[in-house]
């Protein structure tokens, strides 16, 4: 796990990414936080082993439907206060506590 400054050096500032975007760049990364996915990335691919689940803008692919179909867990969604992205918190299921 990376901390907070390491994360920015090692996926780049967000400004920098869309700057590279701009000048008709890809990236592509792996990553399986969905937080992260969603901060970064553009477009994200929702793969449940192997199959594809959605393809496009987090806000649209990354829902509490696709969430728990996906990974069997509860999401609770809300806006990020610093970036555009959608900010997700997860939970087992059962009573909210």
């Amino acid at each position: 796990m990376l901390d907070a400054s390491a994360l920015f050096r090692v996926l780049g500032d967000p400004a920098r990414l869309r700057l590279l975007r701009a000048l008709g760049h890809t990236i592509v990364a792996t990553l399986h936080d969905l937080n992260l996915a969603a901060a970064f990335a553009d477009r994200v691919l929702l793969l449940d082993k192997g199959r594809q689940v959605g393809a496009g803008r987090a806000d649209a692919i990354l829902t509490a439907e696709t969430i728990r179909g996906t990974f069997a867990v509860e999401a609770a969604i809300d806006r990020h206060p610093y970036i555009p992205a959608p900010r997700f918190s997860f939970h087992l299921g059962g009573e909210k506590g």
